[in-house]
């Protein structure tokens, strides 16, 4: 409606956490007028002739503003332990997760889930990836810094319905990492999630249907099948299209009542 969350008030400890005492952290809080947390128009930094002349820039300005006039904002002047709940409803499915954030110093942003009530203090939370940011030399060059796992690979995080996210500013309150970041926003867009199914036939050359008794065990990478007695052909379909280079040995043994199909990586 263009109007979105500006002017709210946030509740200290309970919506967010800034070390400062002040609103805006010291500069005029132009986005959450009454929150400590310093939130700006556009981004200082960019050296133009806009900036020169007093007028609040940024690099780029979202499509859907441009009707109404409104302007970008970022959370700034922010120091290490800080952090900002966000409530959402989301579609129901899997997502990959950026932040698009300027940065003069090399730093972490982490992104958590609450898990116990958002209204109250001392919540709980638990981890979904974090955000290697990098130095972008200036506070007006943005960059798309994605949301990674504990392998450092691109973290899917499956959404559904209302969730808190919490944005917390890595590591401890230094001199190095102190008002060195501007936090633009963050953009969820949908991921192809990878799904191994387990197929059977009576014959090896088919027709092969999904085998409804076959139990996957993700974390193990294993299929467990009951014994039948019967000759039984399996393959494995992949929900990915097209199907992938070769990157994984199935490997059969039988253990009691059960056959077990493990899922190897090869490289």
């Amino acid at each position: 409606n263009g109007v979105g969350y500006y002017g709210l008030v946030g509740t200290p400890d309970i919506d967010y956490f800034d070390r400062s005492t002040s609103l805006g952290s010291g500069l005029t809080a132009e986005y959450r007028t009454s929150d400590n947390i310093g939130t700006g128009r556009g981004a200082n930094g960019m050296g133009n002739t806009a900036e020169i002349a007093g007028v609040d820039v940024n690099d780029t300005r979202r499509q859907k503003y441009v009707p109404d006039d409104l302007v970008e904002y970022e959370v700034r002047r922010t120091e290490g332990g800080e952090w900002m709940n966000y409530t959402r409803n989301f579609v129901s499915g899997n997502y990959n997760v950026y932040l698009r954030v300027a940065c003069r110093a090399v730093q972490t942003v982490n992104l958590d889930r609450v898990t116990s009530d958002p209204s109250t203090i001392g919540q709980t939370t638990a981890p979904l990836g974090v955000f290697q940011v990098p130095s972008t030399m200036m506070l007006g060059l943005y960059r798309y810094v994605p949301l990674t796992d504990a392998a450092g690979k691109p973290a899917v995080l499956t959404l559904s319905g209302t969730n808190t996210l919490r944005l917390t500013v890595g590591g401890p309150a230094t001199n190095v990492t102190q008002y060195t970041m501007y936090l633009n926003y963050l953009m969820f867009a949908p991921a192809t999630v990878t799904r191994v199914v387990l197929q059977s036939a009576s014959a090896v050359s088919g027709p092969y249907t999904d085998d409804g008794s076959a139990v996957f065990n993700e974390a193990a990478g294993t299929f467990t099948i009951p014994l039948s007695g019967n000759i039984r052909f399996y393959r494995l379909r992949h929900t990915t299209q097209p199907f992938p280079a070769p990157d994984r040995l199935v490997v059969l043994r039988i253990e009691g009542n059960n056959i077990i199909l493990q899922d190897i990586p090869i490289r």
